[in-house]
């Protein structure tokens, strides 16, 4: 089952880093360092909104993003469909990051 959802800069790339290394737990940090490199200080609940946000974007795919509690979050549960590429998952369209979600649960 292939959906499309439509997502921020900053969804897009937590999610995007989380599909490539799934079940891997990266810490507020990590996600805070990737996808707010270039922007000032940022505090770390922020990770959480979004995570939130990602979570209730992605409906009941969103269930698949892990909380481990004092350590971080990860993506678990699920296997990624074979691609030629990352490109062919992820897309970049004009104002807007889509994210086309193909697995198997």
């Amino acid at each position: 089952n292939e959906q499309q959802i439509l997502l921020t800069k900053k969804e897009f790339e937590i999610l995007s880093m989380m599909a490539k290394a799934p079940n891997r737990v990266f810490s507020r940090e990590d996600i805070l360092g990737k996808a707010w490199q270039e922007d000032g200080y940022v505090l770390e609940r922020t990770v959480d909104v979004h995570i939130t946000r990602l979570r209730k974007k992605l409906g009941a795919f969103g269930k698949h993003i892990a909380n481990r509690s004092g350590y971080g979050y990860c993506l678990e549960g699920f296997k990624l469909k074979a691609f030629n590429s990352w490109s062919t998952i992820f897309s970049f369209q004009p104002l807007a990051y889509s994210f086309f979600l193909a697995f198997y649960l």
